[in-house]
């Protein structure tokens, strides 16, 4: 991290200028920009040139090829400072990040699948698979919520030429590019990659964000070689049937992923029936695909207050405010601590005069009310958009009472320190004493 902060104070390609990051991937870090002459927030991903995989270069190519709805626009590709730079439009937070900042419901996920189709049909339509779907590769629109973007074509690859129309050739590579969690059966088992195996992936993060956890990721195996955790992880993908990895879902979930197990190599699939599954589903929901997501809403609860939906959404973001409260209190808790007893040691050497000390002890104290009022002033609830309690001023009074509270215990200590040092002092004087023959 340390060799990116060279980029921080340039202006790169004499109108881009860096501001923070915001990510960080298999090629490096992403970081925030603006564009100096327009005053556009843009994205900048920056991968040093001595790594072995040039993975930023593949992804300018085939986003030059893929210029569409959902895909990312690039601005510029350069080289600067020992660095590759690749500058793109800016977007929004990815899947997982909001999957873990609320609960996604279903219509949500059936929603996320279709668009994820269409984005995955337009891709193979220009002749590259993706390989390597995930969460964290489906980023949200930054102006527009409502649009799902594909990202990271890194490991993207043609399986079809465009001069001669011929397919890849089936083969046993051994090699396994993308996550293990969403890689499909075959593409795990070091098969070469096609326009199904994408498919395949994409109905495993869609379990996934439903469900939180795949089978194979509940396995416990700790102390294992990685060989055996990889040979188990393989046979529970390929024995785990359509039906048991969807138990919790609706059955057009499990007719998915059935389809794109049993598709062919070279086989064209059929991307109309797959949507036209989840939008089957939405009708028999009774709801419509309006691309109107929970992150698009303002979270003013209990809107319906018989859904148990909402409630339950609702208790869930009232704890994690308080975990994020409870973790804060104890930081700034440790820190007094810490604090405290350097003033303790400072009263008690000799050198500083009563004054000097309670000058001293002032300014720390001070100057800790500064950190608590800055703590808490850009401490971030990012979970809770819209909700609004007065957390920030009972906070500050929480920290004020903990001060006093530690403040009195070590003075107790202090003072008991003080009594033991005096009776001590008692003691050697009587030895003394009686050693010159006052005592007989």
């Amino acid at each position: 991290m340390k060799s990116y902060t060279i980029l921080k104070n340039r202006i790169l390609f004499q109108k881009y200028k860096l501001i923070k990051i915001i990510g960080k991937g298999n090629f490096g870090y992403v970081f925030k920009g603006v564009n100096i002459q327009d005053n556009s927030e843009i994205a900048i991903k920056a991968e040093k040139k001595s790594s072995s995989y040039h993975l930023l270069e593949a992804e300018c190519n085939f986003l030059s090829i893929l210029k569409g709805y959902g895909i990312p626009e690039v601005k510029s590709y350069g080289f600067s400072n020992n660095f590759y730079l690749l500058v793109e439009e800016l977007l929004g937070n990815n899947l997982i990040q909001v999957y873990n900042s609320r609960k996604l419901s279903l219509k949500d996920i059936i929603m996320i699948a279709i668009q994820s189709i269409d984005r995955l049909e337009f891709i193979h339509s220009k002749y590259v698979i993706h390989r390597d779907v995930k969460p964290e590769n489906f980023l949200i629109g930054y102006e527009n919520k409502s649009i799902i973007y594909l990202i990271d074509f890194g490991m993207a690859k043609k399986y079809k030429s465009s001069r001669t129309g011929k397919h890849l050739k089936f083969s046993l590579t051994g090699k396994l590019f993308g996550t293990f969690r969403y890689l499909s059966y075959n593409a795990s088992r070091g098969v070469e990659q096609s326009r199904r195996d994408d498919l395949e992936s994409l109905g495993y993060m869609l379990v996934f964000l439903r469900n939180g956890s795949l089978p194979w990721n509940r396995l416990d195996l700790k102390g294992s070689r990685i060989k055996t955790k990889y040979y188990r992880y393989l046979d529970l993908k390929r024995s785990i049937t359509p039906e048991n990895l969807c138990k919790n879902l609706p059955q057009e979930f499990a007719t998915y992923v059935r389809y794109c197990r049993n598709l062919g190599f070279e086989e064209d699939p059929n991307y109309n029936n797959l949507r036209d599954l989840f939008k089957g589903l939405l009708i028999k929901m009774k709801e419509i695909n309006d691309s109107n997501f929970t992150w698009n809403k303002k979270l003013i609860f209990f809107w319906n207050k018989n859904s148990k939906e909402d409630k339950k959404q609702y208790h869930n973001l009232l704890r994690r405010k308080e975990s994020s409260r409870s973790r804060l209190l104890k930081s700034i808790k440790a820190s007094f601590n810490i604090e405290e007893k350097n003033r303790y040691k400072l009263k008690i050497q000799k050198d500083l005069s009563p004054e000097e000390r309670n000058n001293s002890y002032n300014k720390k104290r001070s100057e800790q009310l500064l950190d608590i009022k800055n703590k808490l002033d850009e401490s971030d609830y990012s979970s809770l958009d819209n909700i609004s309690f007065n957390s920030n001023y009972a906070l500050y009074n929480l920290k004020l009472s903990i001060f006093q509270e530690e403040d009195k215990t070590e003075k107790k200590n202090y003072n008991h320190k003080k009594n033991t040092i005096n009776k001590i002092n008692i003691y050697r004087n009587r030895k003394m004493d009686y050693c010159f023959g006052k005592y007989e």
